[in-house]
């Protein structure tokens, strides 16, 4: 069999699919595509098609345009960093949780939040195209002021709105242009992406009558490291000092967001050390420094692990 390989992740639009692949290796190739999950096909393994197409944010944000041929797929929700938005545009999705409630998603303008760190399962028999937002976990707890892992929007039509029709509007749009965008214009327009959706979950957040009251600590660490991105002394113990409270109880609160404080800060500086490789004034040294790494080998290393390329080779990708 043909060894596959994923697809190129990097500052431009990016895209994979069956067709070019024999068809004898079509299914086991898309199922490469996806590690962190167990893909049956509900029809003929030869006549399968399915294609993906994305784009990456600066911000860790990523937009991704799937279409696939009937299939069932279970996860094991091992992903604890990430949410996800989703909107269906063609077919159905039968998605069903660990306790077998099963929600149903047909095509419109009504998004959806998926908590990725949750096992679950999606089956669509008549195939489906959906557009995802996948979003770093702190991002929507700070918007959105409630813990996802127990709440009612997972696996969840999420309540429409103007915002939320925009939000889906512009997530088509990415998907028609993105293609034929650079580097800087796809910059632009997930930016553009994440204020919308931050803004849309801060909507959310304001008809919420019970928020946690944790939720103020935990934007207020969130800032914090944000604002220390490029300190190399920005440990868990001086964002704890700073917020009065104990490095244990920090890591509680972090905890029972459902990430880690250690992988929240290194994915903040990571998507900051992406957004320094745009500036070709700056060796990869220089942006190691800033990103808080105390040498190139090092940021190199977790760059490659997180993004799938070596910093060198994402900034040569640039126009």
């Amino acid at each position: 069999m043909t060894q596959s390989q994923p697809p190129l992740r990097g500052p431009r639009f990016y895209q994979a699919g069956t067709d070019a692949v024999p068809a004898r290796e079509r299914f086991d190739y898309w199922h490469s595509l996806f590690a962190g999950a167990d893909l049956a096909p509900l029809g003929a393994r030869a006549d399968y098609h399915a294609r993906l197409a994305g784009c990456d944010g600066d911000d860790g944000v990523i937009f991704t345009d799937m279409s696939c041929a009937p299939t069932a797929a279970a996860y094991a929700g091992q992903d604890i960093n990430h949410l996800r938005i989703s909107i269906v545009t063609h077919g159905v999705l039968h998605v069903s949780d660990d306790k077998d409630n099963r929600t149903v998603f047909r095509p419109g303008h009504q998004l959806a939040l998926f908590d990725a760190s949750r096992a679950g399962k999606v089956d669509s028999p008549s195939g489906y195209r959906a557009l995802h937002l996948t979003l770093p976990r702190p991002l929507v707890l700070a918007a959105l002021g409630e813990n996802p892992t127990g709440g009612a929007l997972l696996r969840s039509h999420l309540p429409a709105s103007p915002l939320g029709q925009m939000l889906g509007m512009q997530l088509e749009m990415i998907a028609c242009h993105g293609p034929c965008m650079n580097a800087r214009e796809i910059s632009g327009a997930m930016q553009a992406v994440s204020a919308l959706v931050t803004t849309y979950l801060g909507q959310l957040r304001e008809h919420d009558d019970d928020p946690l009251p944790d939720t103020a600590l935990f934007t207020s660490a969130s800032a914090l490291i944000d604002r220390w991105k490029e300190d190399p002394t920005l440990t868990v113990e001086r964002v704890a000092h700073a917020l009065g409270c104990s490095r244990a109880s920090l890591f509680r609160l972090f905890e029972r967001q459902g990430i880690g404080i250690g992988a929240h800060i290194r994915e903040t500086r990571l998507a900051h050390g992406k957004h320094l490789l745009r500036d070709t004034s700056l060796d990869i040294g220089e942006v190691a420094l800033r990103t808080g790494y105390a040498d190139a080998s090092a940021f190199g290393k977790a760059f490659r692990h997180r993004y799938g390329l070596s910093p060198r080779d994402w900034r040569a990708a640039l126009p």
